[in-house]
């Protein structure tokens, strides 16, 4: 008995040794391919989000034939991309003129701003064109840096082209996958199983449709008021702004910036007032809008809404903050019929 018990003590022991060692390796294995992590789920995210759009789109009837579904995905893929090149038709020619204008009158912004500063004696001094150039990166370093920047831009265009792909196939095969996996599950799950998957589709699905409800907020928002203080091209820099919402954290402070010197062309209080207008407006849309707009479209109460963007913005940056709200969405579902199914029992 005793040694039967010494035995079964030692394969314990190693069980648990065995145990911890695989789940190290295991957990360091995703660390290392956290990135194609990253892209698998995001695509997944977007896919789910798109499956009704889709689903609308292959209901249609083309003649007496419904529209087949990889015909529905490249429909809302062609849609995408001619709104993406009408936008960018729209935008890039009068901010390239705003950009050139302000160029030529930088100068005497900087003048203006230096006679200011030191009026205040913030400045003891004017600073001189030859001082910045003498202080400032060397042109070693100046191109090392743009090449860094091309080959950072080089990378998230290629990252957005595996993520529309994948997307694309999960489109086209997800439902025969997820009935694949449902097979391997038994009977009496099945139904719990489907059901999430339906409504984490819906969820998804309303979350992605809340942030374009909130691109359109903001862009109106931002045209109202970028006219009121008498911006050129304000629906052109107020679209930008509208478009900047799609990426967490970030993308309004970009926005912002062709705003402010937009508003610099103008002149100093107008860069002021934009800079306070756009400041006010993040805070109420990032505080109010967004958990009100999300427990809408998700059901997902406003302060997880703000808790799981803080977490996911800083667990994973921009992406996790794009994430954070599907993500929560999906995991109430699973909370939910995990309740029921413990109920039940």
């Amino acid at each position: 008995m005793t040694n039967d018990a010494e035995l079964r003590a030692r394969r314990l022991i190693l069980f648990a040794v065995a145990a911890i060692i695989g789940g190290v390796a295991l957990a360091w294995g995703l660390f290392l391919v956290r990135e194609a992590l990253e892209i698998v789920y995001l695509s997944a995210i977007l896919s789910l989000g798109c499956h009704p759009v889709v689903q609308w789109i292959e209901h249609q009837r083309i003649g007496r034939r419904r529209a087949p579904r990889w015909l529905a995905i490249l429909l809302l893929y062609a849609a995408l991309l001619v709104v993406v090149v009408l936008t960018l038709g729209i935008i890039l020619p009068p901010l390239a003129a705003q950009t050139t204008d302000l160029t030529a009158r930088l100068p005497q912004y900087i003048d203006q701003l230096q006679r200011w500063l030191t009026s205040h004696r913030i400045l003891l001094h004017p600073i001189t064109l030859e001082q910045i150039v003498e202080n400032g990166p060397n042109p070693n370093e100046a191109v090392t840096g743009l090449l860094g920047a091309v080959n950072h831009a080089a990378g998230l265009v290629l990252t957005g082209f595996t993520v529309l792909l994948l997307s694309f196939y999960m489109l086209l095969d997800g439902e025969a996958m997820f009935e694949g996996f449902l097979r391997w599950l038994p009977a009496e799950a099945r139904n719990a199983w489907m059901r999430m998957g339906e409504d984490a589709a819906a969820k998804v699905g309303g979350w992605l449709g809340g942030q374009f409800a909130l691109c359109g907020l903001i862009g109106i928002t931002s045209a109202f008021g970028f006219w009121l203080l008498g911006l050129p091209y304000f629906y052109v820099l107020a679209l930008v702004c509208g478009l900047a919402e799609l990426v967490p954290l970030i993308g309004p402070i970009i926005a912002a910036v062709p705003a402010i010197l937009v508003g610099a062309t103008v002149g100093f209080n107008t860069a002021a007032l934009v800079t306070v207008y756009l400041f006010v407006q993040q805070q109420l849309n990032a505080n109010i809008i967004i958990p009100r707009l999300m427990q809408k479209q998700t059901g997902v109460s406003p302060i997880i809404v703000m808790v799981a963007i803080l977490c996911g913005g800083l667990l994973l940056g921009v992406v996790g903050a794009l994430l954070a709200v599907p993500t929560a969405a999906i995991m109430q579902i699973m909370v939910r019929e995990y309740l029921n199914y413990r109920d039940d029992s």
